[in-house]
């Protein structure tokens, strides 16, 4: 469901994976929709039914899909399921191997019923896991969550291969829902922006309004329930009170962002971006002081944050109002990238920013420790070459016996 020209959360990475397996001589069809993310709403009003094109050696075929206006529920899943009904009733003339990504797991689930009757190979990408997800948030019924899970159970048990982005998701995907490990692979989202350090930065400062004396702590992407966002508002207000010389800029968009505009009604210290291009987006991540990730109390195993990826590309520290036990930690962690503060003290947030400023030597040191993590650990080469020979296996019908350690489980 999500894919180009969408610039942030799973697009950039259906298309960088459609486009480098096309680049090492695949023959790659793609089923997406029309961008619509993170804004939910199309980006040129209404779409036609089908829109069928080539970007490069891939063949994109794009079809409508009934879009809420608001993301969350019934709608949430009504919204996925008119995709996936449209995707299985689409041409799979000559398909070898099937990819399917989840999130969207309601359009993954029709699509997992298409392979079996086919008796094709399907290879489920999971970049958050929806069941840990809303028990975490604490969100829908003890109806909906069961429905939940026994849908993401049924896709990801069929599933020929399950490709996860973090350690912990296998994990998860291995005792929550009984999945083998020697049918789990493990492989990294990659940083699918520029590196870029912004030599201009004070013009660039100035391009977005912020001053040379500002301690800009920027948070992109999705303005959803899971990010909590509330909490950064309540640390701008505190800066309000205290005279600091913090200022957050949030920029995205998403189902909560409109509560977060009225919340932020009157509190200097913080303002909201629409999304930007890449360009301007790597540009702006690079000239801030600090960046922001910021997930809802509770949250630990659902997802890890993409923005992360980008983050590390840019030399700037990491601050991150998240579980001190989630994966969103661990992975800063092991970066080195930053810090990590509770994510329902707003003060501790600020506080950790001031912190950061004060001492130019420590931030120097995080984002050097950063660029070096994803350069090591977050190339898009090494992905795709493992995508790419996952696949081959699959389609050769190669198939690894159970019994193995979780080394031995990956590619």
């Amino acid at each position: 469901m999500n894919y180009a020209p969408e610039v942030s959360g799973i697009g950039p990475y259906a298309a960088g994976l459609a486009e480098g397996l096309a680049g090492r001589g695949a023959l790659v069809r793609v089923l997406t929709t029309f961008a619509h993310y993170p804004q939910w709403k199309f980006s040129s009003g209404r779409p036609r039914s089908k829109e069928v094109s080539n970007a490069g050696n891939v063949r994109v075929v794009r079809l409508r899909h009934c879009l809420p206006k608001t993301p969350i529920g019934i709608s949430r899943v009504f919204s996925e399921l008119s995709f996936g009904v449209r995707a299985i009733l689409a041409s799979w003339d000559g398909v070898s191997v099937i990819v399917t990504i989840s999130p969207a797991l309601f359009s993954s689930f029709p699509v997992t019923l298409r392979a079996l009757l086919m008796r094709k190979p399907l290879v489920v990408w999971a970049q958050d896991l929806y069941s840990p997800g809303l028990r975490e948030t604490r969100k829908g019924g003890r109806i909906s969550r069961w429905i939940t899970f026994q849908s993401e159970k049924f896709v990801l048990r069929k599933a020929t291969r399950v490709v996860v982005i973090h350690e912990r998701f296998g994990q998860l995907v291995n005792t929550e829902f009984g999945v083998d490990l020697a049918r789990i692979e493990i492989i990294r989202n990659w940083s699918h922006t520029p590196l870029s350090t912004a030599a201009d930065r004070a013009n660039i400062r100035r391009t977005f309004g912020w001053s040379e004396n500002d301690v800009v702590a920027l948070h992109s992407g999705n303005m959803g329930v899971k990010q909590g966002l509330e909490n950064v508002v309540k640390a701008a207000a505190i800066a309000d009170s205290i005279g600091s010389r913090v200022r957050f800029v949030l920029i995205g968009d998403g189902s909560q962002r409109k509560r977060l505009a009225d919340s932020a009604i009157g509190i200097g210290s913080i303002e909201i971006l629409d999304p930007l291009p890449e360009g301007a987006y790597a540009a702006a991540l690079a000239a801030a002081d600090v960046l922001l990730v910021n997930e809802a109390p509770g949250v630990a195993e659902m997802a890890v944050p993409s923005k992360l990826t980008a983050y590390f590309g840019t030399g700037r520290p990491v601050v991150a109002a998240s579980n001190e036990a989630s994966i969103t930690s661990q992975e800063i962690r092991a970066a080195g990238a930053g810090i990590v503060v509770s994510p329902h003290d707003p003060r501790a947030l600020l506080a950790a920013i001031e912190r950061l400023a004060d001492t130019p030597e420590v931030m120097k040191s995080y984002g050097t420790s950063g660029l070096a993590f994803r350069q090591s650990m977050l190339t898009e080469q090494l992905a795709i070459d493992r995508f790419a020979n996952l696949l081959k296996l699959v389609t050769s019908g190669i198939s690894r016996q159970g019994g193995g350690t979780w080394q031995d489980a990956r590619l």
